[in-house]
């Protein structure tokens, strides 16, 4: 499965660089700026149909995998599935703690986690974009240069509507206000929330927001969210 996984993610970067960069050359495009503006929303559009299929034929893949190889049915696996739904019964709260992100959703996934939540759930890094729908990887202060934004796979659900952004000052050109519109407008109607350190937020899963937390908007600002 894994070498399946990096051959898909590599031709998925790919297509990605060439789909985003259209974007970017159309952004910056003089001329009409109400035709510019339509052809920019049918670029952003191909780059977020590209994402999805991706998304699709990783979940295509994995779902593959377990039909076939049926880790969950091996007693190995089956027992600790069940002292992990155990122990999770009995817990007043749940902490998912940061790390290879691709390495936490995998065991998170395994071991059933999702269904076993039975109390509050504190996260952070990592195990904070584990826990969205969509696990999305961004970086644009490596070495190599920025890179583009890529979806990874699907993460537990736990929070919807949301892309975490954790250290987000640390790792994204969020003065680049360009280049947040469109991270931004690509993964809407989902908010990017910047997770920088010290941040705390209190949510219901995605559904409310409290009024102190930090966003990306799709003009490429950061903004605070206000009070209802």
């Amino acid at each position: 499965m894994t070498a399946v996984l990096d051959e898909l993610a590599a031709l998925y970067l790919l297509r990605l660089d060439h789909a985003l960069q259209a974007v970017y050359a159309v952004q910056r495009r003089g001329g009409s700026d109400r035709l510019r503006a339509s052809v920019l929303a049918e670029s952003l559009e191909a780059v977020r149909e590209l994402d999805a299929a991706h998304l699709r034929r990783v979940g295509e893949v994995r779902l593959e995998f377990y039909e076939g190889l049926r880790p969950h049915d091996r007693p190995v696996i089956a027992e600790h599935r069940a002292e992990v739904a155990g122990v999770l019964a009995g817990a007043a709260a749940v902490v998912v703690a940061g790390g290879h992100v691709g390495v936490l959703a995998d065991v998170l996934h395994l071991f059933n986690v999702a269904a076993a939540l039975r109390s509050p759930v504190i996260a952070w890094s990592a195990g904070a974009m584990a826990l969205a729908e969509r696990i999305v990887l961004f970086g644009d202060r490596s070495a190599r240069g920025p890179g583009h934004p890529e979806v990874y796979g699907s993460g537990l659900s736990v929070l919807r509507g949301v892309v975490p952004l954790p250290h987000a000052r640390a790792r994204l050109l969020l003065d680049d206000a360009p280049r947040m519109a469109v991270f931004a407008r690509r993964f809407a109607p989902a908010r990017c929330v910047l997770l920088d350190n010290g941040t705390r937020l209190h949510t219901d899963g995605g559904a409310g927001w409290p009024p102190h937390t930090r966003v990306l908007t799709e003009d490429g600002r950061v903004t605070t969210l206000e009070a209802a």
